[in-house]
Order: structure tokens, then C-alpha cells, then sequence
């Protein structure tokens, strides 16, 4: 039998077409920035944005590439975890002080409230103002109140906080040694709290100096907003 063959059509080369290589090259670029976010950049480091909570253990992350913002926190959820603070009748039954409010001590302002400062290679946001002094000056309240918490924190050192109706709680940190007053003490515009120190780890100021800090409702606030003018 007679086989006949046929030569087959030449094959044509298949080439992509335009649209379909601008697709492929943008799932490339995406896959390669996914990458790099979750790995942190040629260094493999992986990169974590924190916010910092006084009263948190397990704080001193200067080595991690990393934005750190300290969030406005309300204390009292730390110091109720801790049962330390006093009954909450009396906290919602606290009139907010009508007089102005008084420096805690003397000293000029170094570090204003939201300055921006450096720890390494992480950038941190001062919560509240410091206020330079020598050590050993004393700390005075700035309002009337109720001493809501009293603790060593690992980054703002000894602490206070007081609060003073309407929702208003003032802190006081970087102090020498454990505050003259305890949870549930009722303290006056002027009364002794402490003496500064150097027992905080803030980078934004050298020196001895007090943290002070205001906050509403877990909102912080300018303290100089409230201030009495000097």
C-alpha cells in the first residue's frame, strides 16, 4: 500500500502579547514589595511597629527597625489588672478641680509634648512634657486627687498617677525612688509626691528631670494647656 505523507504547516512562534507582559511584570513588583515589607529590606530584619504601655514588661526593643509610637493609654486599666486601684464609686463620684493647675516643680521645659526623638534606629513620640530639675527636687501635686497608681515601670521608671475627676489623670514620672504616697491617698493642689531622679530610660532627655504627663478619658494632652502661666 502506497503511504503518503504530508508535511506539516510550520509551526508559528508563540509570542506574549504586550497587555500579558505588563500583567507578569506587576505581579513580580507586587510579590517583590510584599517581600521586602515582611522581611524588612535586604538586612532580613523583620519589621514590627509597637506602641509602648507603661506598666508592660518585656519593653527594650532599641535594636528592632521600628516606628514607635507611645499611644495615648488610660493607666487605670493597669492598675485595675494589678488591683491596685480603690473602688470605682468613688472614681465616678470625683468632681473635676476647679482651681488652675500648678507646676509640679520647678525647671524649664526640655521636651515638649509629641517631640519626635531617636533610640537607635526606632523613632519615638514624647508623651507629655520634661521638665528639667536637680536631683532630689521635689515633686509637688499639680492638682487636687485621689493617687489612682504607684509602680516602677521599665521605660518611664517610678511613677505616679493621680486622678482628678472629669475623667483627668496627671502622671509623674523619672522620680528618684518609690513616691511618698500610695493607691487610694487623697492628695491636695501642692501636697509632696517625690523627688526626681534618674530611674526612667527616656531617651529624649539627659539628666535628671520629671515626666509629667495629663490625660482625659485616655487621650493625652498638652500639659501646658493647663498650666498656670508662670
Amino acid at each position: 500500500m502506497r503511504k503518503v505523507f504530508t508535511s506539516l504547516a510550520p509551526l508559528k512562534k508563540i509570542r506574549p502579547s504586550k497587555k500579558t507582559s505588563l500583567f507578569i511584570g506587576y505581579l513580580l513588583v507586587v510579590a517583590l514589595l510584599i517581600v521586602l515589607v515582611v522581611w524588612g529590606g535586604p538586612a532580613g530584619n523583620p519589621l514590627e511597629i509597637t506602641r509602648y504601655i507603661p506598666g508592660e514588661v518585656g519593653v527594650g526593643r532599641e535594636e528592632q527597625a521600628a516606628v514607635i509610637s507611645e499611644r495615648p493609654f488610660d493607666p487605670r486599666e493597669d492598675g485595675l489588672a494589678q488591683g491596685l486601684l480603690p473602688n470605682e464609686d468613688a472614681h465616678i463620684m470625683q468632681a473635676m478641680p476647679q482651681e488652675g493647675m500648678r507646676w509640679p516643680l520647678e525647671g524649664p521645659v526640655v521636651f515638649a509634648h509629641q517631640q519626635v526623638y531617636r533610640i537607635g534606629n526606632q523613632l519615638r513620640i514624647n508623651v507629655g512634657i520634661n521638665i528639667q530639675a536637680a536631683a532630689g527636687a521635689t515633686v509637688q501635686a499639680a492638682w487636687p486627687g485621689v493617687v489612682e497608681l504607684v509602680t516602677k515601670d521599665p521605660l518611664l521608671g517610678w511613677l505616679l498617677q493621680i486622678s482628678h475627676g472629669g475623667g483627668y489623670l496627671t502622671q509623674y514620672a523619672n522620680l528618684q525612688e518609690e513616691p511618698y504616697v500610695s493607691v487610694g491617698d487623697e492628695v491636695k493642689s501642692g501636697d509632696l509626691l517625690g523627688v526626681v531622679g534618674e530611674s526612667a530610660r527616656l531617651a529624649a532627655s539627659t539628666g535628671t528631670f520629671l515626666h509629667f504627663a495629663v490625660y482625659n478619658d485616655g487621650q493625652a494632652l498638652d500639659p501646658l494647656q493647663f498650666l498656670s502661666p508662670r
